[in-house]
């Protein structure tokens, strides 16, 4: 459910701040969340995404998380290999420093 994703992400970015010194501010103005959500419609009740921005929201807060850049490839690979390609697109933006489009993007939300 997603207060126990929202823990588990809260946790998780805890201890990333406790080993390494980075804190949540810096790891939404400066990284990239591939999100594992296949563009559907974000509903609050029970899609993936609606799952997805709760735990965001969370554990990031509503400041932070409005500079956080959430990113998606499934709209060019399909859910069954998006898994894969998300890995190597991830490692790809690391190495270039630059993101891929989002397909359709017309305005933040």
């Amino acid at each position: 459910d997603r207060v126990h994703i929202g823990s588990e992400l809260s946790r998780f970015l805890n201890d990333v701040e406790l080993v390494h010194g980075i804190s949540k501010a810096e790891i939404a103005a400066h990284g990239v969340y591939f999100s594992h959500e296949t563009c559907t419609h974000a509903s609050p009740e029970s899609s993936c995404a609606g799952n997805e921005i709760a735990a965001l929201r969370s554990a990031f807060g509503d400041e932070h998380l409005s500079k956080l850049l959430i990113l998606n490839t499934k709209a060019y690979t399909g859910h069954p290999m998006g898994v894969s390609f998300e890995d190597v697109t991830a490692v790809e933006v690391l190495m270039s420093q630059r993101v891929p489009p989002v397909p359709n993007y017309r305005e933040r939300d």
